[in-house]
């Protein structure tokens, strides 16, 4: 087990470098090597228990530090155009693939769960894209949109996934029971931000840092033990710590704790879980499994879907002739698809074949949409 992890970071870091030499995303990186030490090139290692659980590791970090690192107040600034592009992309993109899916011979659960996760954009794709491009508006625009249809993303397939898991009423009676304990320590920070204000002084950064990692493993574990989703869990508990701290709470508010926690979690992430869920999905799929025909259809239907369903309603609200670079960015699809779609093949709500099909294709619409922004920037720079 150590072998096949030790060995898979060591590959995925290694292409991680040659490939960014050629401005590869490290996402597409660490997938081909993957592939290629994996059985279907050199057969160094396949997938085991150990890499399993630090996919899901990863999921869970992932999702707490996009609930956590959200810019919401970016979001706001730009709200309008941010809603717009990012739901009606969702929205025509869901559409298209979900009638791809379904004619195909999917199941309706199957293709409305694929579907939401490829009607999401990939939001650390985009930005670090758009710097690229001396466009302030398609940036602005761009980044904030993707993070919107990323809410809508994990909101929407961890609930659904959720309601298939648990066929039962046990699962309300869960959530009942999480919302209680929500409220009683919505309730408690609220008396200690109100009565006492001078307390926070008596605490170093590093404990309370330590204590917002006590809250996020006390809310997976009590999840994991009440059968409900952890990813939305996890989204929830960081989104709640970061309203807090953009509304000044006063147990937040101390020399940037929560961004620093922030950081520290992005490097741990990029460092070691996400290349090892990486690894991990390459060695998961099934090649001779992948359908070419649905693997084509949800290319074409996922690109057009947000190209049309982001591009047109920007331009008809402010006749800028950038809105295409903001579809074709809202086109890139990374980690949070892939988690999503890992997801649910560990919980055996997809098949091989669709999960081998459909976790293909954010990366072929990432090197189209990167493809695409190299050759039409120069025409939109400001």
């Amino acid at each position: 087990m150590l072998y096949v992890i030790f060995l898979g970071l060591a590959f995925a870091k290694l292409f991680e470098f040659l490939l960014g030499r050629v401005k590869i995303p490290s996402i597409i990186s660490w997938f081909v090597a993957g592939i290629v030490i994996g059985p279907y090139v050199f057969g160094l290692i396949e997938s085991c228990p150990g890499l399993e659980l630090f996919s899901r590791i990863a999921s869970i970090f992932l999702m707490f530090y996009i609930g956590l690192s959200t810019n919401y107040s970016a979001i706001l600034r730009k709200a309008y155009l941010s809603v717009i592009a990012g739901v009606s992309g969702v929205i025509t993109t869901f559409f298209l693939c979900f009638f791809v899916l379904y004619i195909t011979g999917n199941g309706v659960y199957e293709s409305v769960l694929i579907a939401i996760i490829l009607s999401n954009t990939a939001s650390e794709v985009v930005s670090s894209t758009a710097l690229t491009i001396n466009n302030l508006f398609v940036y602005d625009v761009a980044i904030t949109a993707s993070v919107v249809d990323d809410i809508i993303a994990v909101i929407a397939v961890v609930i659904i996934s959720s309601l298939f898991l648990n066929l039962n009423w046990s699962i309300y009676f869960s959530y009942l029971h999480l919302s209680i304990l929500a409220i009683v320590f919505s309730l408690g920070l609220f008396l200690f931000k109100h009565h006492s204000r001078k307390s926070y002084k008596l605490f170093q950064k590093e404990s309370m840092q330590a204590l917002i990692m006590v809250i996020l493993g006390l809310s997976i574990a009590f999840t994991i033990k009440m059968n409900i989703n952890e990813l939305l869990i996890a989204y929830a508990t960081g989104f709640i710590l970061n309203m807090m701290m953009l509304r000044g709470d006063i147990l937040l508010r101390t020399d940037t704790i929560v961004m620093d926690l922030s950081d520290f979690i992005s490097k741990l992430l990029y460092l070691i879980f996400l290349p090892l869920l990486f690894i991990y999905i390459a060695l998961s799929i099934n090649i001779a499994s992948i359908d070419m025909l649905t693997l084509v259809l949800l290319f074409v239907a996922s690109t057009i879907g947000k190209l049309i369903g982001c591009s047109i309603p920007i331009y008809i609200k402010t006749k800028n002739k950038s809105s295409i670079l903001i579809g074709i960015l809202m086109m890139m699809r990374g980690s949070l698809e892939n988690t999503l779609l890992s997801m649910l093949y560990l919980y055996n709500l997809i098949d091989i074949k669709i999960y081998s099909t459909s976790v293909i294709i954010p990366f072929i619409s990432t090197l189209t949409a990167l493809t695409a922004v190299y050759i039409l920037r120069k025409y939109f720079s400001t």
